[in-house]
């Protein structure tokens, strides 16, 4: 890609039919399946999928053509960073909207009811069945889900492998499909659906999406901090910008740390706050706020100073009826 201007940029568009059937078939059976659920339904009944959900199911399918249709996928060739916008597209926002849009139930219902019939049919005589569905069980879990997302992240980014899919664009599409895969499975741990509801409550959902982050940090210093390209963008005659090998390369780590931990902190913050949310509060504490603010009552026998003021006459002095319970209690004197 040479002598790219803006004019030119904005032209490169691509049409893979791989890809379009992908975006496509889910597109149709998810609408699909919706009107056939609306029909299903008592009248007065919920209607289906909510519209909200039905926005971000199908923003997540726009979201995949925009990564690798658009001219972000034409920059990927000769930009690190824009290889890297692709994937955070990929991982961290088509995957969480597709979830959010809670697509199970939609597309089964989508298929032709005769469709249906006749391989639900073939696999339960399917000898190995049992044993899939074993395996399928078993990556489901979380710590499962999190090592193979984790593996696959770190594996793609290793340079024998991520250079084979700058040459081979059948290693490339692999490697798309297995992030979206890979990260479907990872953000379907903590986003609850209509048929799976997730395993863990708000706390362990929060503490998931930190160790997912960990990584993602480390990955992200290695690009940033590198002091030589390690990839074989560093052969291109040409990069457009002008930039070097190792300045794209720095962009990309950048990229992958900066928007990549801001996805997972807002998920943690999120998680966390609905945890809080579930944590019993004493009597005559309406919130955590106001749990925070008689602090001070409940430390003053300890410290001789003065506490607050109590709302609602809430006796939280130790020993009384209302004392703050667990880690609230604070520590006596020996």
């Amino acid at each position: 890609m040479t002598n790219l201007t803006f004019s030119t940029l904005i032209t490169q568009w691509s049409f893979d039919p791989l890809v379009v059937l992908g975006v496509a078939l889910p597109a149709v059976l998810y609408g699909r399946g919706t009107i056939v659920t609306r029909q299903l339904l008592p009248a007065g009944h919920r209607r289906g999928p909510r519209a909200w959900k039905i926005a971000l199911f199908y923003s997540s399918l726009a979201l995949v053509l925009l990564a690798l249709e658009s001219p972000i996928d034409a920059l990927a060739g000769s930009l690190m960073w824009a290889h890297m916008v692709q994937h955070l597209m990929l991982i961290m926002l088509v995957a969480p909207l597709a979830l959010l849009g809670d697509p199970a139930l939609p597309v089964l219902r989508g298929l032709p009811s005769a469709l249906r019939r006749r391989s639900l049919g073939s696999i339960l005589r399917w000898r190995w069945l049992g044993l899939v569905g074993w395996a399928l069980a078993w990556l489901a879990r979380p710590l499962p889900a999190s090592i193979t997302f984790t593996l696959t992240l770190w594996c793609w980014h290793w340079p024998p492998l991520y250079n084979l899919t700058l040459r081979n664009q059948g290693v490339h599409d692999l490697e798309h499909l297995m992030f979206i895969g890979t990260s479907l499975l990872l953000w379907s741990q903590v986003i609850d659906q209509t048929q799976f509801r997730c395993r863990m409550d708000y706390g362990k959902r929060a503490l998931y999406m930190f160790s997912s982050a960990v990584q993602n940090h480390l990955l992200s210093v290695i690009l940033a901090f590198a002091t030589v390209p390690l990839y074989a963008y560093k052969a291109l005659p040409y990069r457009p910008g002008g930039i070097t090998a190792l300045s794209d390369q720095q962009i990309a780590g950048g990229i992958m740390w900066v928007p990549g931990m801001l996805m997972y902190g807002t998920a943690f913050s999120i998680f966390f706050f609905k945890w809080l949310k579930t944590q019993t509060l004493p009597s005559g504490v309406s919130s955590f706020a106001e749990l925070a603010l008689l602090q001070g009552r409940a430390l003053a026998p300890y410290t001789g100073e003065p506490g607050l003021p109590v709302p609602g006459g809430a006796d939280l002095t130790p020993g009384g009826a209302n004392a703050l319970p667990g880690p609230f209690a604070p520590a006596t004197r020996p």
